[in-house]
Parts: C-alpha cells; structure tokens; sequence
C-alpha cells in the first residue's frame, strides 16, 4: 500500500479546524455547536490522513475479503466438480487471483486493471477476467449487519 504523509498535528480538532475554514456553513459558530455530525466528519478526516491507520485497516480488511474469496472460489470448484464428474475445471475455468502464474498484480501490490476492448461504446473484458465474487460486498454487509446499519431508504 502506498504511503503519504500524515500532516503535522494531526487530529480531530485540528481536520474540524480545516472544516471549519474550507465549508462556509461551519465558520458560524452557533451552527458549528449545533451540527451533530461535525465531530464524527473530524474523527473520519484524521483518520484517513493517517496512513499507518489506513494501512493497519486495509490489511484487515484484506484479510476478510481473502477469506470470503477462498470460500466463495472452493464452493465454486466443488460445484463444477459436481456438475462435471469430479473433473477439475480446466485452466481458465477459475482462476484464483491469489495463485495465478502471470500474477495479475500491479508494481505497488495491488490488482492491476482488467484488460478491456471497447465494443459499441463500451468497456468489455479483452480476456478471461479475474472473478472475486462479491467479497467486498460480503466483508461490508456483515459489518453493516454486525454493527447495526439500515439501508432502507426513506425519502
């Protein structure tokens, strides 16, 4: 993961400090005082000024999308095994991001984009594409779960 530079005095107060000078409706102090999110926006801005935070974080949340990836790739094996008389999948039926010879990894680390043509306007996979089944989406709503979210809209 790439580094940056966390600011100097870096804190809550000092992002609703930056708040408060780059968002007119916080320079009224009456409307500062009232606001009940404003700290909660300071904690979040601190926060991901800090690349160690950021970095200790991500990592975690690599970790959880690694384990639902492994999951979600050996259901998918043992499905096609299934349907296909205990055969292993041929050589680009899966193929697993984590192992893959010609690593699909970029210079820093992370996935290198997917390869696209475009085709009447718009982006297609050139090839074979790495499938990560929704792991993202997996590892956020049972956090969302966990900690309570509602995503129902009400407007």
């Amino acid at each position: 993961m790439p580094r940056f530079k966390t600011p100097a005095g870096n804190s809550p107060k000092t992002f609703e400090e930056i708040i408060s000078k780059f968002c007119p409706y916080f320079r009224d102090e009456s409307k500062k005082a009232k606001d009940k999110f404003l700290k909660d926006f300071a904690k979040i801005g601190a926060l991901l000024q800090d690349s160690d935070v950021c970095n200790q974080h991500l990592a975690g949340l690599n970790t959880a999308m690694e384990a639902k990836y492994g999951a979600k790739l050996k259901q998918e094996i043992d499905r096609y095994k299934m349907s296909n008389g205990n055969a292993d999948p041929t050589a680009m039926q899966y193929i697993d991001v984590r192992d893959k010879i010609a690593s699909p990894r970029a210079a820093n680390g992370g996935f290198r984009p997917m390869d696209v043509t475009e085709k009447d306007s718009v982006n297609v996979p050139a090839a074979d594409h790495y499938k990560f089944w929704g792991s993202l989406s997996a590892v956020l709503s049972e956090k969302e779960a966990k900690w309570g979210f509602n995503w129902t809209r009400r407007w």
